[in-house]
């Protein structure tokens, strides 16, 4: 898969995430308190969620300062973000549960 396309990919489902937050129970787990995770990639795309008290939020960006980082290339973080990957197939540095709650909670 050619990385704009995995780039393109993940944009499309965290856009997703913020429309149906109030349409599916779940997805209100994932309200926070300023948590951060961040998306990686190894071809220097990234993104970072911040979690909010009205829901999550997110940008194109890398920083240092996350709580949790997923890192891979971006097609295995797309692959990841749709649950055809595990955990162990990429990078994890930080608050590990985060990630895993992250993950528990967006199944689309």
């Amino acid at each position: 898969m050619p990385a704009a396309l995995a780039v393109d990919g993940i944009d499309e489902g965290l856009e997703l995430l913020g429309l149906m937050q109030d349409m599916i129970p779940a997805l209100a787990e994932l309200r926070g308190n300023g948590e951060t995770l961040q998306l990686s990639s190894t071809q220097g795309d990234g993104w970072l969620i911040t979690r909010t008290p009205a829901g999550p939020r997110w940008k194109h960006t890398v920083t240092s300062a996350a709580d949790v980082t997923v890192a891979g290339s971006v097609q295995q973080l797309l692959l990841l973000f749709y649950r055809r990957l595990d955990l162990a197939d990429v990078t994890v540095s930080g608050e590990r549960e985060l990630i895993a709650h992250w993950l528990a909670h967006t199944a689309l």
